[in-house]
């Protein structure tokens, strides 16, 4: 009878937390109504972990849902995007105008 082993090594000094998170988009004017899709990248690129959470520090102005900011009403918005490991942090500063093109 053939016994059958497999080992799965891990390289531990091949996976690296998150040190740095960047947003495609670090300024933005939108009318009410309007929405973006924010893409956040988590570096180094062999970080294991690139999970995000995003907030915004004023829902009554925008608000965040995966990713896609919609503008609710007048005001200034920033949208804080965080690693879910190491915390690193990168924003988006949305601005809801009522007059198209300020």
């Amino acid at each position: 009878m053939a016994v059958a082993a497999v080992l799965i090594f891990v390289c531990t000094s091949c996976v690296k937390p998150a040190i740095e998170v960047t947003l495609d988009i670090v300024c933005i004017t939108l009318a009410p109504n309007d929405f973006i899709v924010l893409t956040a990248t988590v570096l180094p690129d062999n970080t294991a972990n690139k999970n995000v959470m995003r907030t915004s520090d004023n829902t009554a102005v925008a608000t965040v849902n995966n990713g896609t900011v919609t503008a609710k009403s007048a005001g200034i918005a920033t949208i804080t995007v965080t690693t879910e490991e190491g915390n690193a942090t990168a924003t988006c500063k949305v601005t809801v105008s009522n007059t198209p093109g300020k």
